[in-house]
């Protein structure tokens, strides 16, 4: 009703009502999801802090296959891998990976990554210790290992967040993942690096242990 007497003018005012309502009721269930979302990100972390406390330090690939899990299950991750440093060689390799095809598990296998400090994605991560967040893969594509992204493209990953795994000023490699057709975001990144530091220490405490090991034998 747009008349203006009393009855359009009364009307008015319940329109205005009627969205006051709606926005509050659109700003609420905005509030919820973060809510919800923040908690999934903390039960992940905490059972990935309990997996990895509670882990036979000699088993790493049993645990590192559970943590990725975890990530794909609980946050909505869709591929997910664990790189590792290897100083001696000056190189990196995939050591774990999740939710990509059988021939890009056996591919990236075969893969090693030389670490050279040319500006490239390899570089940020296992020299500087700085975490990536790539919202578009082919707009970054210069700054990969060509191998590598050849894998990345077969794989299907458009973008996708990595953090590195540093313990006691070391790095010891990055945890990266995507989340298929869709973008990932800083959120995406903070709750990667909140874990990855958990997953560094573990390394770490097993690389430590087999040193150990080695020495008393």
């Amino acid at each position: 009703i747009s008349t203006n007497d009393e009855v359009g003018e009364l009307t008015h005012v319940f329109n205005d009502m009627t969205q006051s309502l709606y926005d509050r009721n659109q700003a609420i269930t905005m509030n919820l999801e973060t809510i919800q979302r923040q908690i999934r990100q903390l039960t992940t972390v905490h059972q990935a802090s309990t997996t990895i406390a509670n882990a036979a330090l000699f088993n790493m690939n049993q645990l590192l296959d559970t943590v990725l899990q975890l990530m794909v299950e609980n946050l909505g991750f869709s591929k997910m891998m664990v790189v590792l440093h290897s100083p001696e060689r000056n190189s990196a390799f995939i050591a774990r990976i999740i939710g990509v095809l059988p021939e890009i598990v056996e591919a990236v296998q075969r893969l090693t990554l030389p670490i050279e400090n040319n500006g490239g994605i390899t570089a940020e991560l296992l020299l500087r210790g700085k975490p990536v967040l790539v919202h578009d893969v082919e707009a970054f594509s210069h700054q990969f290992y060509p191998p590598l992204l050849e894998l990345v493209r077969r794989s299907g990953i458009q973008s996708f967040v990595a953090a590195p795994l540093q313990s006691h000023a070391k790095i010891l490699g990055y945890l990266a993942g995507d989340r298929g057709s869709l973008k990932c975001s800083e959120d995406d990144l903070h709750i990667l690096l909140t874990i990855a530091g958990h997953v560094a220490a573990a390394i770490d405490n097993a690389k430590a242990y087999s040193d150990l090991a080695e020495l008393t034998q």
